[in-house]
């Protein structure tokens, strides 16, 4: 019997074939697993750029800016101002986008990006006006990630609340099943509760692999897995009575309702809640 020979450079089309097959087969399970979730674009559509900094507001009547700051070794600050009210965030500085949400209703904002000169001295580096007659969604900010609700497709939540609810359609029982995920699978971190440095924000991977975090990230990791179902979720700051706090509010059956996932994981008894911010 005449025996085949598979020569090397046949070996190595064959094993390549099969790894593309296989790469085929994951992006199809991701496109699977990430359709219907809102994933902001900075399409380009409207962009004001000045002094190392990218503005993309082509998406604001969906909620939300993107903003690109060149990567370096300054620190940079966004101020987001509408009537009274301001949100301020740090920039990263690795060069890449993030999302910033227009809370505050339908209007005229003021998006200022502001570079460190020394110290706590900042100086304005851009300026950019951004007017919102009406939201495709009234409730649109609160369907996307942003720096605060950090994931993307990759991001294991997303795949975690997509199997969780994989069977379910009402509105009311995505957030039971969620809720009771996170409790029996996240605990409190008292430690870093009482080492937190300003600054902190939740990295929700490392939250759901250290099965670790604190109010913060309880809120964060709440309104991540949520808005991947569709469920407009706030994540809410203030205080809990007398202290510092983070909480979710979510709409169900046209209204919104207030989750405290921290408040049933540790027992606690609080009797007021005050809004200071919402993202």
């Amino acid at each position: 019997m005449k025996r085949t020979t598979i020569t090397a450079p046949e070996r190595g089309k064959s094993i390549r074939r099969l790894l593309l097959v296989w790469l085929a087969i994951f992006v199809v399970a991701v496109a699977a697993v990430c359709e219907g979730i809102v994933w902001p674009q900075a399409s380009g559509d409207k962009v004001a750029s000045k002094g190392g900094t990218e503005i993309d507001y082509s998406h604001a009547e969906d909620g939300y800016i993107m903003i690109r700051q060149k990567a370096g070794n300054k620190r940079y600050k966004l101020r987001i101002e509408k009537d009274a009210q301001t949100y301020t965030y740090d920039l990263n500085s690795d060069g890449a986008w993030e999302v910033f949400p227009l809370q505050l209703g339908t209007g005229s904002y003021a998006v200022k990006v502001f570079k460190q000169a020394s110290g706590n001295k900042y100086s304005s580096v851009s300026s950019q006006k951004i007017k919102v007659s009406a939201f495709n969604d009234e409730n649109a900010c609160f369907l996307c990630p942003n720096q605060y609700v950090s994931y993307n497709e990759k991001s294991e939540l997303v795949s975690i609340s997509q199997e969780l609810c994989a069977e379910i359609t009402d509105d009311a029982d995505k957030v039971r099943a969620i809720r009771d995920w996170i409790k029996s699978n996240v605990n409190y971190d008292y430690v870093l509760a009482l080492s937190l440095q300003s600054g902190y924000l939740p990295e929700l991977d490392n939250v759901i692999s250290k099965k670790m975090g604190i109010c913060f990230d309880y809120a964060s990791l709440a309104a991540a897995m949520l808005r991947v179902q569709g469920v407009p979720t706030k994540l809410v700051i203030g205080y809990a009575d007398s202290s510092y706090h983070s909480w979710n509010e979510v709409y169900v059956n046209g209204q919104w309702m207030r989750l405290d996932i921290t408040a049933q994981v540790t027992n606690m008894n609080v009797k007021s809640y005050t809004t200071e911010r919402i993202y």
